[in-house]
């Protein structure tokens, strides 16, 4: 009998597997991983374009 409740439970639409959970879990992580790393570029290709352009308008020749 007890055996016929997890199978049950497997075909239950509410039953979350922890494989799935922890898959979410990755899937986001990723996700928000690769949005600091995207900005992150930004910020280091923003930051030499600025900075070479003010040492060039400043520069004294």
């Amino acid at each position: 009998m007890g055996n016929q409740k997890n199978k049950d439970k497997r075909f239950d639409k509410s039953y979350i597997e922890n494989k799935d959970i922890l898959n979410t879990s990755w899937l986001y992580f990723q996700q928000h991983a690769q949005q600091r790393i995207s900005y992150f570029n930004f910020f280091v290709a923003f930051s030499t374009l600025l900075t070479t352009g003010m040492i060039s308008t400043f520069q004294g020749d």
